[in-house]
């Protein structure tokens, strides 16, 4: 059977989602989202993609306006939340970053081991070290074999994107 234009192009605009900064491109994903004939999931991970792409072109205000648009279609899919707070905390917007990494670890029923580390990362910037290391090792717990969490003593280098 023939995947439908809609299809197709959802499936351009997550393949943008691996590429760079400088090589992807959303318009994949606004030709999706026009088509206007996919299913609800599909037109949340649609709209979540194409968040991820603003945010690596540093377009926040856009890409958390899409994240939002994800979650409104798709509410219990924590990894939306994820990636929306991933946008707020690089804007430093840490209160919303934290809400949208507690509601996932809510919805994932506390097995998000990134909404964890996230979260550690948040209490790091904000100067709280002892709250920062409970939450990275609660995510070490939850994922033994990350090397990121493995390694990390919650340098000032490291990033949240996953």
């Amino acid at each position: 059977m023939a995947k439908s234009p809609a299809s197709l192009y959802a499936e351009h605009c997550y393949q943008q989602t691996r590429l760079t900064a400088e090589a992807s491109t959303e318009a994949p994903c606004k030709d999706a989202i026009q088509y206007g004939q996919l299913n609800t999931n599909n037109l949340a991970a649609t709209y979540s993609n194409q968040g991820l792409i603003l945010a690596s072109k540093n377009r926040f205000s856009q890409a958390i306006a899409s994240h939002t648009k994800a979650i409104a279609l798709s509410p219990t899919a924590y990894n939306l939340y994820i990636n929306r707070g991933n946008s707020y905390f690089a804007v430093k917007r840490y209160e919303e970053a934290n809400s949208d990494y507690s509601t996932a670890l809510l919805l994932s029923a506390g097995s998000s081991h990134q909404a964890l580390y996230n979260r550690s990362l948040i209490f790091k910037a904000l100067g709280f070290k002892h709250r920062a290391e409970r939450e990275l090792a609660h995510a070490r717990l939850l994922a033994p074999d990350n090397l990121r969490y493995k390694d990390n003593h919650l340098s000032s280098h490291e990033s949240n994107r996953f």
